[in-house]
């Protein structure tokens, strides 16, 4: 399964859910995610693609626009928000690996587990 996140800070992510999978402290409750790539890239400048092994359990999935908020560039876009602990336990577990499209168009491998650069492309 795969699920983007948009941000303009990937490092820290990558450090939280490094920590989160070495039994620490892990990423804060309110992470969105998005199953479709062209919602998360809306919200910064780097793209983070997450290979997941399993579904993420106890998130929140649901529609971005409701309420009138609405962003012509994602239309009725699908968001799943990790808003639980049980929701950011599973996606920790269950992350296998992640890719980060970057502004200037390179794309690095990072290793979940460390937060580490694996390669460039």
């Amino acid at each position: 399964m795969k699920l983007h996140h948009g941000c303009d800070n990937p490092a820290e992510l990558f450090a939280a859910i490094a920590s989160g999978k070495d039994g620490k402290i892990g990423p804060r409750k309110g992470l969105h995610l998005a199953p479709r790539d062209l919602v998360a890239r809306n919200y910064g400048k780097y793209l983070i693609t997450f290979m997941l092994s399993a579904d993420v359990q106890g998130a929140h999935v649901g529609t971005i626009n409701k309420d009138g908020n609405s962003n012509a560039k994602v239309g009725q876009g699908v968001e799943v928000v990790l808003n639980t602990d049980a929701a950011i336990e599973s996606f920790t577990n269950n992350v296998q690996s992640a890719e980060v499209l970057c502004p200037d168009g390179r794309v690095a491998t990072v290793d979940v587990t460390t937060g580490a650069i694996l390669c460039v492309k």
